[in-house]
């Protein structure tokens, strides 16, 4: 190819213009390059430089060309330009070249075209061609710079294969894949996510976490974390509270990074989530039970150690008490010393209860029958200011139980309400058949209990109720709120439920009382026919 084909403009509209370029005198124009120069240029360009006539004919070709293609000059030079195109993408390489060259006149055009060249080994080559449309002496001819993309289409490749991987894994993961903005909004979702928290992803793009799964008491503790997060925290991990798209809580184990764009700005945050409410409840029955272990140990040797003290002091009072020449004044001393003893024997035989050492005589019962038979009783000892009012199961099914134990939990609990209630008011006591559900079960003590029927005994007051620290410790041995209490009456009925293979699920709310549920095990073949209801808590009216 001539020199001052290298010079010609590649937009240049006609003949006269390029006769304006390239003068007859050889003269090189004011601010354009030389032939020389531009041939140079073009000789050590590291891409290939190849031009094409009207015919499809190569009219020149530079060294990174040979390099790419395999070919020599002089071996390419003055044939079609096919040679170097794939057998499959000739017929489209052709009808291409011709549109291209139509537009050469009307429209000089340079463009980027994406495609897979021919090596002379006959090995694919991918390419990324700009095509120029120019005109020489007044001749359209098309000129294209060549790049070898097989090293970018690799990293390309690379790219997508560990972008497909990571999808795959985030896809399937059974762990909450968020990812957040810098407003804390939602900006990836994944499945797992949405089996977590029941938002589709359609529902969670674009929304505030405080408006989608923070719910408002937990806004305090997350606030820190965020501006930690937001200041390059690049270690948060934090145990929160978080509320499901039906309005449920669980709790979740969080994992979060910063995510940071090529500058080192942050850019987002991405989060990944557990839900450890399974696993925390456990966790807490567990603990419960060791520790309720622990205190049974430490009530039964109270109990037997004392217990014998007792006798000595009872049976010496009986002693002194057949001495004749007794003074009176003597006589109501013993009578002091006895009271005080039995007293402390009853909260012996509460200790005992606890410590599952007492005595238990387990027959068929009609849980029913037992409350109708001791409430006359109960209401005696409560006084005029309370009324029990009495809602009791007609036909309950029998169950294993002793009797007189099954009396002293309803007293217990009657008492307690009581005390709660000091002002008066109403206790209701109801009975009925409930299907304990593994959800209710974690609100359950003992938490060791099977899913399955219960009978259920639920004595409710409108006393002061407690908090929920009170009552994760309502049946801890000698723990009590009031002056006067011993702590031992729910701790006596935690031992007569563990006797009777049964729980108790204590509901309660500071001013909106409380409601004890005490449930006991139905045999697989107990006589009797009832209506049974799944028990499965969100009826409570303290939302559990």
């Amino acid at each position: 190819m001539a020199p001052s084909q290298w010079l010609q403009p590649p937009f240049t509209p006609s003949a006269e213009r390029t006769s304006d370029t390239i003068g007859t005198t050889g003269e090189t124009p004011t601010g354009a390059v030389s032939a020389e120069v531009a041939q140079a240029l073009v000789a050590l360009c590291h891409r290939a430089v190849i031009t094409a006539d009207p015919r499809g004919r190569i009219r020149s070709w530079n060294a990174a060309a040979q390099q790419m293609f395999g070919y020599r000059a002089d071996e390419v030079v003055g044939r079609a330009v096919t040679i170097l195109v794939p057998p499959r993408l000739r017929r489209r390489h052709r009808a291409a070249f011709k549109a291209r060259l139509a537009q050469v006149a009307s429209f000089p055009f340079a463009s980027t075209v994406e495609t897979e060249g021919l090596h002379r080994e006959g090995r694919p080559v991918p390419v990324e061609a700009l095509v120029m449309g120019l005109l020489h002496e007044g001749k359209p001819l098309l000129a294209a710079i060549i790049h070898d993309a097989s090293r970018q289409r690799q990293v390309v490749e690379q790219l997508n294969e560990a972008l497909q991987r990571t999808q795959f894994h985030v896809e399937r993961m059974p762990l909450a894949h968020i990812v957040w903005d810098t407003d804390f909004r939602v900006v990836d979702w994944n499945p797992a996510a949405a089996r977590i928290f029941g938002y589709t992803q359609a529902e969670a793009i674009g929304r505030h976490a405080y408006g989608l799964i923070v719910p408002t008491d937990a806004m305090s503790v997350v606030d820190p974390v965020w501006g930690q997060l937001m200041h390059g925290d690049a270690s948060s991990h934090s145990l929160n509270d978080n509320v499901r798209k039906d309005g449920s809580r669980l709790k979740c184990e969080w994992f979060n990074t910063p995510l940071r764009d090529s500058q080192g700005r942050i850019r987002g945050v991405a989060s990944m989530a557990m839900d450890v409410t399974e696993r925390t409840a456990v966790e807490t029955q567990l603990r419960d039970a060791q520790k309720m272990e622990s205190l049974g140990v430490l009530a039964s040797g109270l109990a037997h150690d004392f217990n014998s003290l007792l006798t000595v002091v009872i049976a010496n009072t009986a002693l002194l008490r057949s001495v004749k020449a007794l003074p009176p004044r003597a006589r109501e001393y013993l009578d002091l010393i006895e009271q005080a003893s039995f007293r402390a024997s009853g909260l012996i035989e509460h200790l005992m209860v606890y410590a599952r050492t007492g005595r238990h005589n387990p027959q068929p019962t009609n849980l029913s029958k037992v409350v109708r038979g001791i409430v006359p009783f109960v209401q005696r000892s409560l006084g005029p200011d309370h009324l029990i009012r009495t809602r009791l199961a007609g036909r309950l099914p029998l169950v294993l139980a002793d009797h007189s134990q099954l009396e002293q939990i309803l007293l217990n609990l009657c008492m307690n309400a009581m005390q709660a209630s000091e002002l008066g008011g109403t206790i209701e006591v109801s009975t009925g058949v409930t299907a304990l559900t593994p959800s209710l079960l974690r609100h359950c003590t003992p938490a060791d209990v099977p899913p399955g029927r219960y009978v259920e005994l639920t004595v409710s007051d409108t006393g002061c109720g407690m908090t929920k620290d009170v009552v994760a410790r309502v049946f801890d041995p000698f723990f009590t709120t009031r002056p006067q209490g011993h702590g031992l009456g729910m701790a006596a009925v935690l031992g007569i439920l563990r006797q009777h293979r049964g729980a108790a699920w204590v509901e309660s709310e500071p001013q909106r009382g409380t409601r004890v549920h005490i449930y006991i095990p139905v045999p697989p073949k107990a006589s009797g026919k009832s209506r049974t209801r799944r028990h499965s808590g969100p009826e409570s009216r303290f939302g559990v």
